[in-house]
């Protein structure tokens, strides 16, 4: 009787490291699938497509910047002519979308390169913010203090943006237009709670305008429609 239930402990030890192995397979297989975000996919805008998310109607009535390829490059800065020229030409680059739709002072912008590319909407909300979600998960990126913050959420989200944007074979063309932004949450928004502090997330230029994205749930929103907008104390580009 104490050899068969020696035997038979010896059994249940093997078996449940099998299993203990088989899940450490499963999470190692899960995080090494999740380890490279997708391939970029990029907004394929015509130049009569209407901008939907300024704040105005006269502004979301003007025609979306023109644009040189299907990876969709727009310029950070304003031309020459363009400042001379003011209110006359129709929105031609960041810089004066969110300056005239949105009220952010070129004071409050900072851009680090000077062409970005546009992605696709659909490929965001649909493969890109699901990836991150996920990868977010299964290595345990939760807001746990300094070191891991708002800040720090929305600058790896960011980066995954950039390694998507290499591996969609158009970084050469420019950057992502993609931002973190520094505002006071005076109100609650994609499962942050009003703190009337400062908060860190991101906006994204697609076809359909800038959105707002707090990448910590993933929640999306126009700048138009986001709660906070009025309270963006500084952009980096």
């Amino acid at each position: 009787m104490r050899i068969i239930g020696t035997v038979l402990l010896l059994a249940v030890s093997i078996l449940q490291e099998g299993c203990l192995r088989t899940s450490h397979q499963i999470a190692s297989l899960e995080r090494e699938r999740f380890k490279t975000p997708p391939p970029m996919v990029y907004a394929k805008m015509d130049l009569g497509v209407r901008l939907a998310s300024l704040k105005s109607a006269e502004s979301a009535s003007r025609d979306i910047p023109g644009t040189l390829d299907e990876a969709k490059i727009i310029r950070s800065e304003s031309s020459p002519v363009k400042r001379l020229l003011g209110n006359l030409l129709a929105y031609d680059t960041l810089q004066d979308e969110l300056h005239e739709g949105f009220g952010l002072r070129p004071s409050q912008i900072e851009f680090s390169d000077q062409k970005y590319v546009i992605p696709s909407h659909e490929w965001l909300v649909s493969e890109f913010i699901p990836y991150s979600q996920k990868y977010f998960a299964i290595n345990d990126f939760d807001v746990t203090g300094e070191g891991m913050d708002c800040d720090n959420v929305a600058r790896l989200f960011r980066n995954q943006l950039v390694i998507s944007n290499v591996a969609g074979g158009r970084a050469g063309d420019g950057d992502i237009a993609c931002g973190v932004i520094k505002v006071k949450q005076n109100k609650p928004f994609g499962g942050v709670h009003t703190t009337n502090s400062a908060h860190s997330l991101l906006i994204i230029r697609t076809e359909l305008g800038w959105q707002a994205i707090e990448p910590q749930t993933g929640t999306v929103a126009t700048l138009q429609t986001y709660p906070n907008t009025d309270y963006i104390e500084w952009l980096l580009l």
